[in-house]
């Protein structure tokens, strides 16, 4: 299983992502989805390093963790010093999965994402720099991460033919954040199946994403 380091407006208070961490690894989860624009790496590289240390699991090798490139960082001479930042936060030595955040370059400047700093993107120059952070050994894998709202069936279909694994991101809806709702989870038609199978409406949603051969990953 994983999950989203994410939070809306900002994140908690650092123990309390550690402790949510460390809880979640207790309940399973093995895959930790961060990025520099959630500013929960450190918190992330640390929970891992303390599972280890308590003994929750034998090494950091048994977790996937993905961070992202935000799109500041998405000019060719910045994404191998944006990985090796993320790195040095995370206190690790490589990322399992590297992302493009947004496919969208902007001009170096804070973490926001103001339409007025959106610039040209050389998308072949980053994508060669993103396999620079591969070759170098930063990460074990790279992509690009989409956030679009409606059924990909199609981009699923190639990529279960490719043997891509394909990351259901926010299943259950993102309850309190700017961006989201918690619409999913009062869905007629999943309560509906809940109610007739004697299941949480969450349960439903997990079970069609499995039957798809989807990870989870949640926001809530």
């Amino acid at each position: 299983m994983g999950t989203a380091c994410a939070s809306s407006p900002v994140p908690p208070p650092t123990e309390v992502i550690v402790a949510a961490l460390l809880d979640a690894v207790e309940a399973g989860y093995r895959h930790f989805d961060t990025a520099a624009v959630y500013r929960t790496e450190e918190e992330v590289g640390r929970a891992v390093a303390e599972a280890v240390e308590k003994g929750l699991v034998g090494s950091r090798d048994e977790f996937f963790i993905t961070s992202k490139v935000w799109c500041a960082d998405l000019h060719v001479d910045s994404v191998v010093p944006a990985l090796t930042n993320t790195l040095r936060r995370l206190g690790m030595e490589y990322v399992d999965l590297y992302l493009i955040h947004w496919p969208v370059s902007m001009k170096k400047s804070p973490l926001g994402f103001a339409k007025e700093d959106i610039v040209e993107f050389d998308m072949r120059g980053t994508w060669a720099a993103m396999e620079d952070c591969f070759r170098l050994g930063l990460c074990k894998s790279i992509g690009v991460e989409m956030n679009t709202g409606w059924q990909q069936k199609e981009l699923v279909k190639l990529c279960r033919e490719k043997g891509i694994q394909v990351c259901a991101w926010s299943p259950l809806g993102g309850n309190g954040a700017s961006w989201g709702s918690f619409s999913v989870m009062h869905s007629p038609v999943l309560k509906e199946i809940a109610d007739a199978k004697g299941k949480s409406v969450a349960q439903v949603n997990y079970n069609l994403h499995s039957a798809y051969n989807l990870i989870n990953n949640h926001y809530d």
